[in-house]
């Protein structure tokens, strides 16, 4: 109270306070706040730095998508080949039966 009233000497007590309440405490909370911004702006830094230097790896990770895709895909094909084992099989051995037919 006493600061305020350095600044403002010939301010009466009531629109002294209202102007505390009104301009100088959140003049001081936005002080604060911009404070703590620039504390996490400074805590950021690294996280940034790390950031630019994966941007390459990123952009590989990105390229190699499509051929992982293809990959992927092609994953299934064994398993495949495994199941249809048992109708080759029997296409093998109905081969004669259908040989007699014709």
């Amino acid at each position: 109270q006493s600061q305020i009233t350095i600044l403002f000497p010939k301010m009466k007590a009531n629109t002294l306070e209202r102007t505390k309440q009104k301009i100088i405490l959140p003049l001081l909370e936005l002080q604060r706040r911009s404070l703590s911004l620039l504390e996490l702006q400074r805590r950021s830094q690294p996280l940034l730095e790390l950031q630019r230097r994966s941007q390459p790896f990123l952009e590989l990770q990105r390229r190699s998508q499509p051929l992982l895709e293809i990959q992927r895909r092609s994953q299934p094909l064994p398993e495949l080949q495994r199941r249809s084992q048992p109708l080759l099989e029997l296409q093998r051995r109905s081969q004669p039966l259908l040989e007699l037919q014709r």
